[in-house]
């Protein structure tokens, strides 16, 4: 067989090949023929018995193509299922793999994606009167532009900058920006309120007030509509008629 295989597969007791190698002479015990005394790639298949070499005889990773003669190793001489990748060298076995196979059938086409691009919705308006202060919200409110929104989760952002038109006409309002989904209530879902600090009675002045939160519009949507108001500590009307709102109010979708 060959080197590496005759080191470890027990003594070969061969008579006949004994006999060829030392001219005829007298008979050599078994144990006086070794590894040394057979020259590479010379034992054949018919030299082994059928099954007679197995997986536990081979020294792992040991077996290369230069070990074994031409057409020297048959399926005969090699007991089923015994042989495993670990029984031969790295290099062979790479040897054994076959082509590349031929590129696949295209996949189905994935769902669509959503869109990357985020549209915000907003409100706006310039100078708008605020007709009334004091009293009651719900029915004297100032409204300043409306949208709609679908349903999802919003961040709202609002912004109102409050003048004053006749600087000389004394009040001290303080002024509101309200934000609010209309669900059926009398007041709405809050989607953002802020207020400005208390006017000085007279002299050019402006404030401004902000708001930010987060909302969930419920399924179906909802109407949205922004308003302003005021209030005087006295709850008169003084100063309705007299102040402006700018508003910038923006929904922007958001994930979750």
């Amino acid at each position: 067989m060959f080197k590496k295989l005759m080191g470890q597969v027990p003594t070969i007791v061969i008579a006949a090949t004994t006999a060829a190698i030392f001219g005829g002479g007298g008979a050599y015990a078994a144990a006086q023929i070794t590894s040394a005394q057979i020259a590479d790639q010379t034992i054949q298949s018919r030299d082994i018995g059928a099954a007679g070499v197995a997986s536990s005889e081979i020294r792992d990773q040991s077996i290369t193509s230069g070990d074994v003669a031409e057409n020297g190793v048959g399926t005969s001489e090699i007991r089923n299922g015994t042989i495993t990748g670990a029984d031969i060298n790295d290099a062979t076995e790479k040897g054994l793999r076959g082509a590349k196979g031929d590129k696949g059938d295209k996949g189905d086409t994935g769902a669509p994606g959503k869109d990357g691009v985020v549209t915000a919705k907003s409100v706006n308006s310039t100078a708008t009167p605020i007709a009334n202060i004091g009293g009651s919200f719900a029915t004297r409110k100032t409204e300043v532009g409306s949208t709609h929104l679908e349903a999802g989760k919003y961040l709202v952002n609002a912004y109102g900058f409050f003048d004053r038109v006749d600087n000389s006409a004394s009040s001290t309002p303080v002024l509101q920006l309200a934000v609010r989904g209309l669900d059926g209530t009398q007041w709405g879902l809050d989607f953002g309120t802020a207020f400005t600090g208390e006017f000085p009675a007279t002299g050019n002045l402006e404030q401004t007030a902000s708001s930010t939160r987060y909302v969930t519009v419920p399924a179906g949507g909802l109407d949205v509509k922004v308003y302003a108001f005021g209030y005087n500590a006295d709850t008169s009307a003084n100063g309705s008629g007299n102040y402006t709102v700018s508003a910038d109010v923006t929904f922007v979708p958001v994930a979750g």
